[in-house]
């Protein structure tokens, strides 16, 4: 196929995707009726009792894009690398690997239950003959193990 053809058949394609209501990546281009949204590259952050925002369309359970200390960070399974990647400005909050702008909506309740809570881990741990404070579990002979390698978290 040469260029020309290309170029028009991805110059369809896009206005396809526009006709349809939807952008290249598949969000709707439409902001939600009745549902609070915001337009980050127009609109000013949310207040501070909205926790996450998800792009409209998008399943914030796989992405959403949380405030920890005033910035927007990506977490769920679409993230990619979570922990490494440095906060989203909030004007890029709702921008596609298109590069189209949509709109956000809170997603707070969506998560909260499950990332916004602060966290307590408690480790309980009963074995017979284990000295109190010693911090190593015994295996079945009585001798302490190091690095199973099997660790729980």
């Amino acid at each position: 196929m040469n260029r020309a053809v290309e170029s028009s058949a991805a110059a369809v394609a896009g206005w396809r995707a526009v006709a349809d209501g939807r952008c290249r990546c598949h969000l709707p281009l439409v902001p939600p009726d009745g549902l609070a949204c915001w337009w980050p590259g127009r609109d000013p952050e949310p207040g501070v009792d909205v926790l996450a925002v998800a792009t409209y369309g998008d399943d914030a359970r796989f992405l959403r894009l949380v405030r920890l200390r005033g910035r927007w960070y990506r977490r769920g399974a679409g993230a990619n690398h979570p922990d490494a990647t440095p906060p989203v400005q909030w004007s890029e909050a709702g921008r596609c690997w298109a590069g189209t702008h949509h709109a956000v909506v809170d997603a707070t309740d969506l998560v909260a239950s499950a990332e916004l809570r602060p966290r307590l881990l408690v480790t309980v741990q009963t074995t017979i003959g284990q000295p109190p404070g010693s911090g190593l579990p015994r295996n079945g002979s009585g001798t302490a193990q190091r690095g199973s390698g099997s660790g729980g978290c």
